[in-house]
């Protein structure tokens, strides 16, 4: 048995009420911010709901207080996630605020994080204590027509199976005219309501809702030559022009204009796939888009229109059984001289970089330099 279901953001303001078992929903982020649409979707959703914090590594206390007090009137009656998403993660932090919400709560929270954190890291600890994961991996970004979950690309290599699965960032649903999260829950109504319960105890998946893995992880086909074209949006100005990878004759080696600032970024690939984000002065990370438009402010582009960029992050999807690839990108700020480090977008270790993102938070973002490729160009 399994449930089907979606999860949304602020972005998503007036979402109706969609086919689905479940719907989970942005509740808060950090120790300030909370979902100002939030109440508008649950009011649409479907009987099954779930919330989640998306953390800041901040203060542990102040952010499960930030999300309790916001959530307070669903305790007991819907399932609790720690959306753990940042750039270095710390399985100390995360396990301090599941320990903390469920000491505050009796309720046993979830966390959510992608399939590249979960093989990397020690999370012996949070699976120990009876902490369930949400996975989420996708393989490409093509769109996806009503609900249609598919097997994991790879392995779980620290629990032994996983609560739930978002398969796909490209789903789409009549009703709705944009992309959603598709995900899926490996239970039946009953066991969703025991991760919602206050009962203090953990739910074990059943071993035959868990889906068959496919190991997708070797690789026999040559590296395929990738040019990335990418172009920044001055702020308060326009777009400044595409660049094809960098120190080609006609860009000037970077996309952006150097002591000004940017608001937008649209990044396209010749082959395979790219997602990317980038952050705000004194706001959030923003959603993650595919597109390449600069009419579409929903996926064809990142970022807002006068709110200045101060961060970037992006990940190359290797086409399956190719050498693996991976983008390669720095930048600089308004306010120092020179590059910045070199980062590198697959989420694991590779010498010599920080897996992260390229910029400062507060200082804009100046100018931009993007590679794919086997290795670093830098």
């Amino acid at each position: 048995m399994v449930l089907n279901g979606i999860d949304i953001a602020n972005y998503q303001t007036g979402i109706p009420n969609m086919p689905g078992d479940f719907r989970i929903v942005k509740a808060t982020e950090s120790t300030s911010y909370t979902n100002p649409a939030m109440a508008d979707q649950i009011a649409n959703a479907p009987s099954l709901l779930g919330f989640y914090h998306f953390a800041s590594n901040g203060n542990v206390q102040a952010e499960a207080d930030h999300f309790l007090a916001t959530v307070k009137p669903y305790i007991g009656k819907a399932m609790l996630v720690l959306d753990y998403e940042p750039a270095r993660p710390s399985i100390t932090w995360a396990k301090a605020w599941l320990d903390y919400v469920y000491q505050k709560t009796g309720v046993r929270p979830v966390i959510y994080m992608s399939l590249a954190v979960e093989n990397a890291y020690d999370w012996s600890s949070v699976v120990n204590a009876g902490y369930g994961v949400w996975i989420a991996q996708y393989n490409n970004y093509n769109t996806v027509s009503g609900y249609q979950p598919r097997d994991l690309y790879g392995t779980l290599k620290r629990w032994p199976s996983m609560a739930m699965f978002q398969y796909t960032s490209s789903g789409r649903l009549s009703g709705w005219g944009a992309s959603l999260d598709f995900d899926v829950f490996y239970g039946d109504k009953l066991a969703w309501a025991k991760y919602a319960a206050i009962s203090g105890k953990p739910v074990a998946t059943a071993k035959a809702s868990t889906p068959t893995v496919v190991n997708h992880t070797t690789r026999t086909k040559a590296a395929v030559a990738v040019n990335v074209t990418y172009e920044l949006h001055q702020q308060g100005y326009g777009w400044l022009g595409a660049v094809t990878n960098f120190n080609n004759s006609n860009s000037s080696g970077f996309a952006g204009n150097p002591n000004h600032k940017h608001d937008a970024l649209c990044i396209k690939v010749s082959h395979g796939t790219i997602k990317y984000r980038v952050r705000v002065i004194g706001g959030q990370w923003l959603p993650w888009v595919t597109g390449y438009s600069h009419t579409d402010a929903v996926n064809g582009y990142a970022g807002t229109l006068g709110k200045t960029i101060d961060a970037v992050e992006m990940i190359y999807i290797t086409p399956a059984g190719e050498a693996y690839s991976q983008a390669y990108y720095r930048s600089q700020t308004t306010t120092q001289a020179g590059w910045l480090r070199t980062v590198c977008d697959d989420g694991r270790s590779v010498a010599g970089l920080t897996d992260s993102y390229a910029g400062n938070f507060g200082q804009p973002l100046d100018r931009l330099q993007i590679s794919i490729g086997t290795g670093n160009p830098f």
